[in-house]
């Protein structure tokens, strides 16, 4: 694991452009029910680069989308949360296990504040 990389993800995990690209997302369908999927780009090291749904310019940024339950903002969810929490991460292609465990850890710390 790389602790800059890491603090670099959680940086990006609770940035204005992270929330401003899971408001522009829709609720449900492909995402499941009260979960947006947030689209981003990492580079092999795990490391966050940008949120987008366009595809990069970059052929070695790798795309992967986190599943974000939101469920907390609706009343009959009965959501066991009290903000967006990640839940998923689904990746266009598989990353060794140091640059995994760079998303796991920045993800795990940002959902700890829940």
């Amino acid at each position: 694991m790389d602790k800059e990389i890491v603090g670099k993800n959680i940086a990006m995990l609770v940035s204005k452009a992270y929330n401003e690209a899971m408001c522009k997302e829709s609720v449900g369908g492909n995402a499941g029910k009260y979960h947006a999927a947030v689209n981003a780009y990492i580079n092999n090291k795990g490391e966050i680069v940008k949120f987008s749904n366009y595809p990069s310019d970059n052929p070695e940024h790798i795309r992967l989308t986190f599943s974000v339950d939101v469920g907390y903002v609706f009343p009959n969810a009965n959501s066991k949360y009290k903000k967006p929490v990640i839940d998923r991460i689904f990746l266009d292609k598989k990353l060794d296990n140091e640059a995994m465990l760079n998303l796991k850890e920045a993800v795990a710390a940002v959902n700890k504040e829940v």
